[in-house]
């Protein structure tokens, strides 16, 4: 049974979801980068009224904001699944990862509505942080817990069948009938 439960975890689609979310998380970097750059929200701007002028007004700060709602939703998914991780570590790595994203979303707020400074701004810096190295755990820890990676002689360790045994049923090419 628990390895039925792992499966949830393991596999393509997890390792999909972790490599889109450092894809999204570098994209957000740089959105936030430019929109440093290159935005400035006006000091006459206030209240309800600053979503009003992001969404009107400035399309990189829209941008960004919308990732970062994307990588809000992603984070809490992969937490969700990390739950089937028969490595524990895994859910404390996700939960680091989307603290990390709220962390980045409450100092984008504070950047907003208190004014450009620069402790906001290292605030967002800093979830980006624990964001991508969550991810970059999560992959390790994906990765580790394959049981299809090559050994030591090049020989691939058998998949556990559906009864819990890693006995295989087709021998390994090398070690197969000769002809």
């Amino acid at each position: 049974m628990k390895a039925a439960v792992s499966d949830r975890w393991a596999g393509p689609p997890i390792r999909r979801l972790l490599f889109a979310l450092l894809g999204l998380l570098l994209a957000q970097n740089l959105l936030g980068t430019a929109t440093n750059l290159w935005v400035t929200v006006p000091s006459n701007v206030s209240g309800a009224g600053v979503w009003a002028w992001v969404f009107s007004s400035a399309p990189l700060l829209a941008a960004h904001v919308l990732v970062a709602l994307a990588l809000l939703g992603m984070f809490a998914g992969v937490v969700a699944r990390s739950r089937y991780r028969p490595d524990r570590r895994a859910v404390g790595t996700a939960w680091v990862g989307l603290i990390g994203v709220l962390v980045a979303i409450g100092g984008g707020g504070l950047f907003l509505f208190f004014g450009q400074a620069n402790g906001f701004s290292l605030t967002m810096e800093s979830g980006f942080a624990a964001a991508i190295g969550s991810v970059a755990i999560l992959l390790y820890l994906e990765g580790s817990g394959r049981s299809s990676r090559p050994g030591p002689t090049g020989a691939v360790a058998a998949e556990p069948s559906p009864t819990g045994s890693a006995v295989s049923d087709t021998p390994h090419p090398s070690t197969g009938p000769k002809t």
